[in-house]
């Protein structure tokens, strides 16, 4: 849970992901050197992890004032138990000081744990799944878009159906571009040797707000594409 009063907005879910998972690391600290590490997405030999993506998703939920209100550790493949004590320690979350307009620090605290279909309710859907799904945050696809060669929107179709497959979903879905303005979300780790230390951020790959129809039900959480691991590509179920 985010303790502060005045709460990021939705649209910094990157930048408090990417927080979050610096802090718990260094919390971790020595004892993840040379062993596998959930909570970073790295093997022993420091090779990243990508079995499914069972390793770490940091997500975000969001107050009905868009205000992010609580983060979120979603781990398929569970996490071992110096990862979670390291996790249940954060209880700050300091951003560098040449990020201006964002909030020094960050006052949160452990409030549950478990499985996913007992405390991720928001994402998880209804018993049986859901076959409407729509975005929290905007999917970005993982590959370049080529303007020349595709239309912009059967390449995020083509894109959401290769993430999809990849992270073991069966189910044809149909997918409808949101008229809704998702570039206002970060679309980039500030942790990143790249990343521009600047309100805006600098420029960012493009995503889109969608909304998918599958023909039969699944079940969440349902996080795809490019930084679905740091909050972006979130969708929750619609009844």
């Amino acid at each position: 849970a985010v303790l502060d009063k005045v709460k990021p907005p939705a649209t910094d879910a990157v930048i408090v992901t990417d927080l979050l998972r610096a802090a718990a690391l260094s919390k971790l600290g020595h004892r993840n050197e040379g062993t596998d590490s959930r909570l970073a997405g790295r093997y022993a030999d420091a090779s990243r992890m990508h079995e499914q993506h069972s390793h770490s998703h940091y997500l975000t939920l969001a107050d009905d004032a868009g205000r992010i209100s609580e983060l979120i550790v979603w781990t398929p493949s569970g996490l071992d138990e110096d990862e979670f004590k390291a996790l249940s320690r954060v209880e700050v979350l300091k951003s560098r000081e040449d990020m201006p307009g964002r909030p020094r620090s960050l006052a949160i605290r452990m409030t549950a744990y478990g499985g996913s279909s007992d405390i991720l309710h928001d994402l998880v859907g209804p018993v049986g799944g859901s076959r409407k799904w729509r975005s929290t945050t905007p999917f970005v696809p993982s590959r370049h878009f080529k303007e020349r060669r595709q239309r912009w929107d059967l390449f995020v179709e083509d894109e959401i159906a290769r993430e999809l497959e990849h992270r073991g979903f069966s189910q044809r879905c149909a997918v409808s571009l949101l008229d809704e303005d998702w570039r206002s979300f970060a679309r980039y780790r500030p942790s990143k040797r790249f990343a521009k230390a600047s309100s805006s951020f600098g420029s960012a790959p493009p995503g889109a707000l969608v909304e998918l129809m599958f023909d039969e039900p699944v079940v969440g959480p349902l996080s795809i594409g490019h930084l679905s691991h740091f909050g972006l590509g979130v969708f929750e179920p619609i009844p």
